[in-house]
């Protein structure tokens, strides 16, 4: 007879929180934002705004930013957005 394995909890990789998750779907709204209004965007705008937005998803993705602080920058990147596509 075989001995019973121990019970251990496995803390495997898991998905995001549900605030991660809110955080990574407005990402993906200022994604196609820029991108739709990438004719409307200077290229040095569009490419900064563009290296924020992976900056911020790598720091959400590895937990090296706070969801509260990641959805204040995102709001910024989208009040940027906005405010460059009435400039043009």
């Amino acid at each position: 007879m075989t001995p019973e394995a121990p019970s251990m909890s496995f803390k495997g990789p898991q998905g995001p929180t549900d605030e991660e998750k809110v955080v990574l779907d407005k990402l993906q709204v200022c994604e196609r934002r820029i991108a739709q209004n990438r004719k409307n965007l200077a290229p040095k705008v569009f490419f900064t705004l563009g290296k924020l937005l992976d900056t911020l998803h790598y720091q959400v993705k590895n937990e090296l930013i706070g969801t509260e602080q990641a959805a204040k920058n995102i709001q910024m990147i989208l009040d940027k957005i906005a405010e460059k596509a009435r400039e043009s």
